[in-house]
């Protein structure tokens, strides 16, 4: 577990240590060779472009540097893609946890610290993306230990690169899953919770079609959806494709292996709130992480009598949202939704 630590105020005047990143880095050490960590606490902003040239080099990066407004630096993921990043926000204006939750997903952080100062001490939360608990308190031993469990459990899950392949994108029409789909959004719009001027819900919906499934285009907004943003992809050899220009959804890999089992399903759906009286996976999983296909199938084994060629499947993701999957529109348009609450601390 190759760790750098970049903490404490980067300036123009040499910059300042931060006393509790140095706790920080004391407890870390307790779960990490010395020798795989570089621990760095302030300094001049000018040094972080050759501290950025190394950022490759590392598995988890914990980036708690504070640096002015007026001197801009790059996303950590930019540098390295794989890594798995831990910021860091200072709530000293009393900011919701929606708005503080959505600039870390701007940033691609896998784990946030928020610090609330509560007299002579700090609070703090640890939350992912999708806005899981992992720690709230105000004792840093126990916070950096929740961290590492999750780090940990992070470094094992699977994932897959989905693989352009060098054809043009097939525009399909399907006029009545895009209204279904622009109806969904809508619905989630005003049912997930988020911060003011988010315009898109968190999720994705694909189809099948013959011999391809068609997914949804990367971050796209959802209530404006039409065929030029579905992304024609297919399995091959065990290996995820995409055609044309444009990245399909994370979740491709992961909806084209559920169609793949579940021959009866035409349609999914994939938002960020819960379905109704639905039943939940066992395991909360990040976004595009391969061990959702298993928790999926685990729930229809479980839940739904080991049959696999149902007409309808609705699964809330343990810490994660929904996926509603269905053979036909009727059958999806009858499922109901409830906020999934955030933080939402998993029991």
């Amino acid at each position: 577990m190759k760790t750098l630590i970049v903490a404490g105020t980067w300036d123009l005047n040499g910059g300042k240590k931060s006393g509790l990143m140095e706790k920080l880095y004391l407890e870390w050490k307790k779960y990490t060779k010395e020798e795989d960590i570089v621990y760095i606490n302030g300094g001049n902003y000018n040094e972080l472009d050759n501290i950025m040239e190394t950022l490759k080099n590392y598995d988890v990066i914990f980036w708690m540097a504070y640096i002015p407004n007026d001197l801009k630096t790059k996303t950590i993921k930019s540098y390295n893609p794989y890594a798995l990043v831990i910021g860091s926000k200072r709530n000293d204006n009393n900011e919701s946890f929606v708005t503080i939750l959505n600039k870390a997903l701007l940033k691609r952080e896998n784990l946030t610290i928020e610090f609330s100062k509560n007299i002579n001490k700090f609070e703090m939360l640890v939350f992912d993306p999708l806005g899981t608990l992992w720690f709230q308190g105000s004792d840093i031993d126990k916070c950096v230990y929740s961290i590492y469990k999750r780090v940990e459990f992070l470094l094992t899950t699977k994932r897959d690169h989905v693989h352009k392949a060098n054809k043009e994108n097939i525009l399909l029409k399907n006029d009545e899953f895009f209204e279904y789909v622009r109806l969904c959004a809508d619905i989630f719009q005003k049912t997930i919770e988020h911060a003011p001027g988010v315009t898109r819900f968190l999720g994705n919906a694909s189809y099948r079609d013959k011999k391809y499934i068609y997914m949804s285009e990367r971050d796209v907004d959802k209530t404006l959806i039409d065929k030029t943003h579905f992304i024609t992809t297919y399995l091959k050899d065990g290996k995820a494709f995409y055609l044309g220009d444009k990245k399909p959804s994370k979740d491709t890999i992961v909806q084209l292996n559920l169609y793949e089992k579940l021959k009866r399903i035409n349609y999914i759906v994939h938002s960020h709130c819960y379905i109704k009286d639905a039943p939940f996976t066992n395991i909360p999983v990040p976004c595009g992480a391969l061990d959702e296909i298993d928790e999926v199938l685990e729930v229809i084994k479980d839940k739904y009598n080991d049959n696999f060629n149902l007409d309808y499947y609705g699964i809330n993701l343990k810490g994660h949202g929904c996926l509603i999957m269905g053979n036909n529109l009727s059958v999806m348009k009858k499922t109901s939704f409830v906020t999934r609450r955030l933080p939402e601390v998993i029991n």
